[in-house]
C-alpha cells in the first residue's frame, strides 16, 4: 500500500510537469546514468547515455520557443520553407510583387547568401514532420548531439577514453553551442552544421592516422565531411587539409610524393560533393552566385554591415564561446597536448595546433569582418582540449579511496559552469531581464505569430498584405502563404500595381499613418488585425 502511495505521488509529479521540465529532467537522468556506466567501464552504454542527454537538452531548449529568431532564424527557416517545394531554387521570397525591391540578401528573391547543405536539412526536415519550430531545428539538435561519438574518438586517439569522455561531456552541457542549435544567436543553424561537419572531417582524420587498415575509407570520408562543410558556409570547411599537410610535412619522409596520394584522394571527394552546386548556381543565377562570390570574399578585406572588431576580438569572446573562465582549460590542455606524457600519437600534436590556431590567425589578423561565430567551426577540437585538462586534473586524484566521489564533484562544477543554467532559464524559460527576448516582448512577439498563422484564413489567395513590421515580414512569410511586406510603396507605384490587376490587404492601422490613397481606397482589403511593436 505505502508503495502504491509513493508510485501515485511520483506519477501525479511527474505529470504536473511542463514539458520543458520533463525533457530536463530526463537530460539529468540521462547524464547521471552516463558517468554511472562509465565507472563500471560500459563505455557503450555510457556513451549512448551522454547521447541521450545532449539529444534531450537541446530538444528542450528549442522547442521552448515558438517563434522565429531575428539573426539569422528566420530567414534560413524561410528559404528552407520554399526549399521543400523548390530544392535546387533558393528562394527567400517566392514572388516579388513590389518593384526595386530585390536590392540585398534580406529582402530579395533568389537567395545564395549562404551554402544550401544546412538548408535542405531543415527543409527535409520540415517535410517529414510539418512546419513548426522544432523541425526546423531538429537537424541542428540531432547534429549537435551526435558530436559527442566524434569528440570522444577524437580525444581517445590524442591521449585516453578518459579525455575523450570528459571532452564529450563538456560538448554535451555547451551552452554557446545550445544557443546556436536553439536559433538564438546569429548564424545559428549555419554554424551548427558547419562545426559538425569541420568536426567530423577532423575526427576522420584522426582515425586515418591511427589506421593501420582502410586508410583510404577514412582518408574519403574526411574529404565527404570536408565537402559538407564547405557546403554549408564556405572555404573554411577544408581546414581539415590544413592539419593533414602538417601532419604529412611533420614527417620524416615528406619528400616522398607517394605519401600525399590519400589527401589527393579527399581533396578529390570535396571536390566531387561541393563543385556541382557551384556549378549549377552560377549557371541558373549567373547575376546572384556573382554578387555573392563577389561579397564574400569582400568580407577578407573589407569591413561588411558594420561587422568591425578589434584584433583580438576573438579572444574576447572565449569567455561567450566557451563559458566565463572555463576556457582556460584550452591552453591548459594545449600545453598538455605538447608536452604532456604519453605524447599523443602518430605525429598529431602539429596538425591538432594547427586545425585550432589557424581560424584565429586569420580571422584575426587577416579577415576585416568579424563576426561572433566565425572561429567556433573548431569548438569540437577545443573541447578536446578541455577534456585532456579535466583527464590530468582528475588523474590527480587516482591515489583517494573513492576517486570517482572527488571527480563527479569537479565534473558537477565543470559542467554547470559550461552550461550557464541561469541564462538558459532567463532566456527561454523566465524571461525577465533576458538580452534576448524580454518577457514583455515575447507576449507582443507571441501575439503576431498567431496572426500570421491565421493570414490564410484572413486574406484570399492572390492578395498582397502590405503595412507588416520591418523584418517580421519574412516571419508572417514563413507562418502563412500570403505575399508580405513591410509599410506601404509610394502613390505612383501603388496605382501602377493596381493597373496590372494586384489586390492588396492592408494591416490595420497601427499608428504608421497608412497612406490616403491606401486608407481610402475601397478595394483595398484590412485586415481586422492589429500587429504590436516592441
Amino acid at each position: 500500500m505505502e508503495e502504491h502511495s509513493c508510485l501515485s505521488r511520483f506519477l501525479s509529479y511527474f505529470s504536473a510537469m511542463n514539458s520543458w521540465q520533463c525533457l530536463f529532467s530526463g537530460t539529468v537522468v540521462a547524464a547521471l546514468l552516463s558517468f554511472v556506466f562509465w565507472q563500471q567501464g560500459r563505455r557503450s552504454l555510457s556513451l549512448f547515455s551522454l547521447f541521450v542527454a545532449a539529444f534531450l537538452l537541446r530538444f528542450c531548449i528549442c522547442s521552448l520557443d515558438t517563434f522565429l529568431h531575428g539573426w539569422d532564424e528566420r530567414f534560413h527557416a524561410l528559404v528552407a520553407k520554399n526549399m521543400m517545394s523548390h530544392p535546387f531554387r533558393p528562394m527567400l521570397r517566392a514572388t516579388l510583387d513590389l518593384p526595386n525591391f530585390d536590392k540585398d540578401w534580406a529582402h530579395c528573391h533568389i537567395w545564395l547568401h549562404k551554402q544550401p547543405l544546412f538548408l535542405w536539412q531543415m527543409a527535409l526536415s520540415m517535410k517529414l514532420f510539418g512546419l513548426h519550430e522544432w523541425a526546423l531545428r531538429l537537424p541542428s539538435v540531432l547534429m549537435s548531439a551526435l558530436m559527442v561519438f566524434p569528440i570522444y574518438r577524437m580525444g581517445t586517439i590524442m591521449f585516453s577514453k578518459d579525455t575523450g569522455y570528459y571532452a564529450a561531456l563538456l560538448w554535451t552541457f555547451a551552452y554557446y553551442q545550445i544557443e546556436l542549435t536553439a536559433g538564438t544567436f546569429g548564424m545559428d543553424h549555419n554554424d551548427v552544421a558547419f562545426s559538425f561537419y569541420v568536426g567530423c572531417s577532423a575526427w576522420a582524420f584522426f582515425e586515418h592516422t591511427v589506421s593501420e587498415k582502410q586508410t583510404l575509407r577514412w582518408a574519403l570520408l574526411a574529404g565527404l565531411f570536408s565537402g559538407c562543410a564547405i557546403l554549408c558556409k564556405w572555404l573554411t570547411g577544408g581546414l581539415v587539409f590544413g592539419g593533414w599537410l602538417a601532419w604529412l610535412l611533420a614527417s620524416s619522409d615528406w619528400k616522398d610524393l607517394r605519401n600525399y596520394r590519400l589527401i589527393l584522394w579527399a581533396f578529390g571527394v570535396t571536390l566531387l560533393v561541393t563543385l556541382p552546386w557551384q556549378i549549377y548556381a552560377s549557371w541558373t543565377f549567373p547575376k546572384e552566385y556573382a554578387f555573392e562570390m563577389d561579397y564574400n570574399f569582400k568580407h577578407i578585406w573589407k569591413v561588411m554591415e558594420g561587422h568591425k572588431g578589434p584584433w583580438n576580438f576573438y579572444f574576447e569572446l572565449l569567455d561567450d564561446h566557451f563559458s566565463p573562465k572555463l576556457w582556460l582549460a584550452v591552453p591548459l590542455g594545449l600545453v598538455a597536448v605538447f608536452w604532456g606524457r604519453p605524447f599523443p600519437p602518430h605525429r598529431l600534436r602539429l596538425p591538432f595546433a594547427v586545425m585550432v590556431l589557424l581560424p584565429y590567425f586569420f580571422f584575426s589578423f587577416v579577415a576585416k569582418t568579424k563576426m561572433n561565430a566565425y572561429t567556433f567551426c573548431i569548438a569540437p577540437l577545443v573541447y578536446v582540449a578541455m577534456g585532456v585538462f579535466v583527464q590530468k586534473f582528475l588523474s590527480s586524484f587516482g591515489t583517494i579511496r573513492r576517486p570517482w566521489i572527488p571527480a563527479l564533484l569537479v565534473l558537477y562544477a565543470l559542467v554547470v559552469a559550461a552550461l550557464r543554467p541561469n541564462l538558459l532559464y532567463t532566456h527561454h524559460v523566465l524571461r525577465e531581464n533576458s538580452s534576448i527576448l524580454p518577457a514583455s516582448q515575447f507576449q507582443i512577439k507571441h501575439r503576431n505569430v498567431q496572426i500570421y498563422k491565421e493570414l490564410d484564413q484572413l486574406v484570399p489567395e492572390g492578395y498582397v498584405v502590405l503595412n507588416g513590421y520591418e523584418w517580421e515580414e519574412i516571419d508572417a512569410l514563413f507562418y502563412s502563404n500570403r505575399n508580405v511586406y513591410d509599410g506601404c510603396p509610394d502613390e505612383t507605384t501603388y496605382r501602377e500595381l493596381k493597373q496590372r490587376g494586384l489586390k492588396f490587404a492592408v494591416f490595420k492601422d497601427r499608428g504608421t499613418q497608412i497612406p490616403p490613397y491606401i486608407k481610402n481606397d475601397t478595394e483595398v482589403l484590412v485586415i481586422d488585425r492589429i500587429l504590436k511593436g516592441y
